[in-house]
């Protein structure tokens, strides 16, 4: 075998890899900002569902600061769940894929944890908007309204 064809050989491959990578990372992106969209949707529809509890905190002394941060710790709580269960499923479910990694182990620690980290912060940015629309909760508005 000649050098030039086993040259066009790994190069023909590596391009398919390439691709590959390419096609998971925009899979990936697209799921994250699908999640996030979603996160943002739920948190938006609990903060509608507590606009009066949040309304007769506000008439009871509460801050925009303390309102700020209810939601923001129920957030939280919800990304950290969340990633505590994804992280038990991808130990179980990285035996399927260890043989498609190449230079890191399926129990990376280090990847393990920047992707939970990524997905935490994706959660607390979701979660901002609807957090400070809580914080806007006039008493006698709300209150009128029911």
């Amino acid at each position: 075998m000649n050098a030039q064809r086993l040259l066009g050989m790994y190069d023909a491959s590596f391009r398919a890899g390439a691709f590959f990578a390419k096609i998971f990372g925009f899979l990936g992106a697209a799921s994250l900002v699908l999640g996030a969209v979603g996160l943002f949707s739920v948190l938006s529809y609990v903060v509608s569902q507590r606009m009066r509890e949040f309304a007769v905190r506000v008439a009871l002394g509460a801050t925009q600061r303390n309102l700020l941060g209810v939601v923001m710790k129920n957030a939280f709580e919800m990304a950290i769940g969340g990633t505590a269960f994804g992280a038990l499923l991808s130990f179980w479910a990285s035996a399927g894929v260890s043989g498609m990694l190449f230079g890191v182990k399926n129990t990376d620690p280090v990847s393990l944890i920047v992707a939970e980290g990524v997905l935490i912060a994706v959660t607390m940015l979701a979660s901002l908007v609807p957090a400070l629309r809580a914080t806007r909760a006039n008493p006698v508005d709300v209150l009128r309204a029911i």
